[in-house]
């Protein structure tokens, strides 16, 4: 009896000592196959950067034409956007796959994506001149607010609506920000809308999470 049990203690031993052994190693093994690049972004509304308590960012490769390859596209459908660095420390659009790529260089990434449909508001600024004709004083695009006062003489607007097709990242394109860093962030977002960058860890499935996002020269890990 006393040999059965120290037989199946022995044994016992012998399988925790091999799932220490292994598990760790296969995170490690998960962690080394993921890849971090550095994905070009910008606020998706310019002039209500936070909205409430979640940032939300639209990326360079959201836009189809970035591509320098461009396939037919269908709304609702998952698509593989491929990326190599093309400019020292940014990665940029190559080609979209309707498929995950399984013999891509090594100087090269793939990312799921899903294509939606997104409109974009464009408004034209007007002011009447001494002879009665109009003329534009400027093009705002995105939501107008409360930016022009309509009862004002002299003065209108000129909406329209334009059906755009780009490609959504659910996981890197909306962040909750703690209420300590939301002003902060809305400012560096204000004041360099065109100097921001998203460091992502992408997987060898295509699937992202964002480890931290880059406004000029501050850095905001998430």
């Amino acid at each position: 009896m006393n040999r059965r049990m120290a037989g199946f203690g022995l044994a016992l031993l012998a399988q925790v000592a091999l799932l220490a052994v292994v598990v760790p190693w296969g995170r490690d093994g998960d962690q080394s196959t993921a890849h971090i690049i550095w994905l070009k972004a910008t606020a998706r509304d310019q002039h209500d950067v936070m909205q409430g308590q979640y940032l939300s960012l639209d990326y360079e490769i959201s836009d189809p034409n970035q591509f320098t390859e461009i396939v037919e596209l269908r709304s609702g459908e998952t698509v593989y956007a491929i990326v190599r660095e093309v400019r020292p420390g940014i990665w940029s659009g190559l080609r979209l796959d309707h498929e995950l790529p399984s013999d891509l260089p090594v100087d090269q990434v793939a990312i799921r994506g899903e294509t939606v449909d997104r409109g974009l508001q464009i408004h034209v600024f007007l002011h009447e001149k001494a002879d009665g004709t109009w003329t534009a004083d400027s093009v705002v695009t995105g939501d107008l607010r409360s930016r022009l006062d309509h009862g004002q003489a002299g003065r209108a607007v000129a909406g329209a609506w334009i059906s755009r097709q780009g490609i959504a990242y659910r996981d890197i394109e909306t962040y909750f920000v703690p209420q300590s860093e939301r002003r902060r962030i809305a400012q560096d977002l204000r004041a360099h809308p065109q100097e921001v960058v998203a460091k992502v860890r992408v997987s060898d499935t295509g699937r992202t999470s964002l480890i931290q996002i880059r406004i000029q020269d501050r850095a905001y890990d998430f």
